[in-house]
């Protein structure tokens, strides 16, 4: 039996990998073995759900699990600014720099988890 936390490692790496390759994809065959490397990555989000459900009281879940749509919907708000600015800093220079700041994230994500 594998525990939540070794699959959100997994997608988190998941997701790490892929964007390193996509940041520094030189033709579109890079972009689809990008792809092919992040196909577990959308395994996070239900790992980090079960993980929640497991760890609050089930009167509680509905509170948890409404705070988690709310961060999830807010995330983009903050993300796509930040982003933007560092898309356009480094276009010159490292296009790809916006996908190793998400690869960066991804790390942080993957930490988390492995405690």
């Amino acid at each position: 039996k594998v525990h939540d936390a070794m699959i959100g490692v997994l997608a988190a790496m998941s997701k790490l990998s892929s964007f390193i390759v996509f940041a520094i994809a030189k033709d579109v065959y890079a972009l689809y073995f990008s792809a092919v490397i992040g196909a577990i990555s959308s395994l996070q989000g239900i790992t980090i759900r079960s993980m929640l459900s497991k760890a609050v009281q089930q009167d509680e879940l509905g509170k948890i699990f409404s705070l988690l749509g709310c961060l999830e919907a807010a995330v983009p708000l903050v993300a796509t600014p930040v982003l933007t600015i560092i898309y356009n800093s480094t276009l010159d220079n490292l296009p790809g720099a916006v996908f190793l700041a998400l690869a960066a994230l991804s790390f942080v994500v993957m930490t988390i988890m492995s405690y």
